[in-house]
């Protein structure tokens, strides 16, 4: 599969004039147990809040375009861990069973990939609990 320059250019257009905050394109097979890997917009000022997978294996973050926070929390405790940014280019990686939050810190939007290791389980994934 390729993701071109005018497919890129296409998913920057429905997030910078749709109404949703995320879009995204799956680069992996429906079902993988070994990878899932995604190209994700996400509009200025987007927030996916705090998730973590009870499973082995890491998510690497690699930010094509805009800027990206991404803050890690104890699993235990809730407890900010730390408070990274992403710039253009960079790539970031971090265990999957830390809370993980998102946020689009860019002036008009954001285009990363998400590579996580093994596979999707939502019977394994948790959100931070608001205490």
């Amino acid at each position: 599969m390729l993701i071109s320059e005018q497919t890129l250019n296409e998913l920057k257009n429905k997030i910078t004039n749709g109404v949703s905050n995320i879009e995204r394109i799956n680069l992996h097979d429906k079902n993988s147990q070994n990878i899932q890997l995604m190209c994700i917009a996400f509009k200025k000022n987007n927030r996916y809040p705090p998730i973590a997978d009870k499973e082995k294996g890491n998510i690497t973050f690699v930010v094509l375009e805009g800027k990206l926070q991404i803050n890690t929390y104890n699993i235990s405790s809730n407890k900010m861990i730390d408070s990274k940014v992403i710039c253009q280019k960079e790539i970031y990686r971090i265990p999957r069973y830390l809370y993980r939050e998102t946020i689009s810190i860019s002036k008009s939007h954001s285009i990363f990939l998400e590579i996580i290791e093994g596979p999707y389980n939502p019977e394994n994934r948790i959100f931070m609990s608001k205490n």
